[in-house]
């Protein structure tokens, strides 16, 4: 999995920063979009560290106990990503910002999120119908180079560790730049 650690997570941390010294986004509906998509975005990232670092443990010491865990990290950084995708686009439909699809993920990595995302939170009822044990992954399947996971349907949805990467990365670009830059992405009104 690639090392996203340079990316930190003190998202939050630069945002109060940028706050005190008046340079917050405008007042109006997207300042809070702004505010909580920065705060998700900085959520995903700590998850996925955790996860990343909780594999890296679980191969070293031979713990199945320690991989479990870190499924379980990782899969709370395809809900905290979904959502921060989620408000991405809100932001990008906001009349009071200049974000558009350029600044995002491109719609079928989206996409894709969103359908792992659903199948990680909606397991419950193949589960319960007995379809476990069957060749299908229920739960989220991590491997050397990517992740999988079987939704509802019993369609495989499957991401490569290098594209995960990739739209968390352009998120916390995006992130960065509304924190560091707010001018850049008001719109005038």
């Amino acid at each position: 999995m690639p090392d996203l650690s340079e990316l930190g997570d003190r998202l939050i941390e630069a945002l109060i920063r940028s706050v005190a010294f008046g340079r917050s986004f405008p007042a109006g509906k997207a300042q809070f979009l702004v505010t909580t998509f920065i705060r998700t975005t900085e959520s995903a990232i700590h998850c996925y560290e955790r996860a990343r670092l909780g594999f890296e443990r679980s191969m070293a010491e031979d713990s199945l106990p320690q991989y479990l865990r870190a499924i379980n990290d990782m899969e709370l950084t395809f809900m905290a990503l979904n959502r921060a995708m989620r408000l991405a686009e809100d932001l990008k439909s906001s009349p009071e910002t200049t974000v558009d699809n350029g600044d995002l993920p491109r719609q079928p990595g989206r996409d894709q999120l969103h359908e792992m995302r659903n199948a990680i939170d909606h397991n419950n009822q193949p589960i319960k119908d007995g379809r476990t044990g069957k060749g299908q992954a229920l739960t989220l399947e991590v491997q050397e180079h990517d992740m999988s996971i079987t939704d509802k349907d019993g369609t495989t949805q499957t991401v490569r560790h290098t594209v995960f990467a990739g739209w968390i990365r352009k998120l916390h670009s995006l992130a960065c730049s509304l924190i560091h830059h707010p001018e850049r992405w008001a719109r005038a009104t």
